[in-house]
């Protein structure tokens, strides 16, 4: 159950929506700090302590997770202050995206 699952082609759509807001919000919009990560991703309603995880500053860069289910989809992100990459994956929904065991 703490194995990451499949996402189905809707939630897979859905990554692809997110990270891209996610990254328009970002994308050379000033110091990869966790402070101003955190304050661009509430700006667009990813604000709820619940659904964010993170972020934290790491080797010049922020990391965070994003819980973005209605059914399986959860989200990495990374913002080096230039650019934010991102790599969704599915969770079972009695787990935490935290907890889960990644592929790969």
């Amino acid at each position: 159950m703490r194995q990451e699952v499949e996402l189905g082609e809707v939630e897979k759509c859905a990554a692809l929506r997110h990270g891209s807001r996610i990254a328009k919000a970002l994308d050379g919009s000033g110091d990869p700090t966790a402070a101003h990560v955190e304050k661009a991703l509430g700006e667009i309603g990813y604000n709820l302590p619940y659904r964010l995880h993170g972020p934290v500053e790491a080797d010049g860069k922020v990391e965070f997770t994003l819980d973005l289910r209605g059914g399986e989809l959860c989200l990495d992100g990374t913002y080096d202050g230039t650019r934010t990459t991102f790599d969704p994956y599915g969770v079972h929904p009695a787990v935490y995206c935290t907890d889960v065991k990644r592929r790969g």
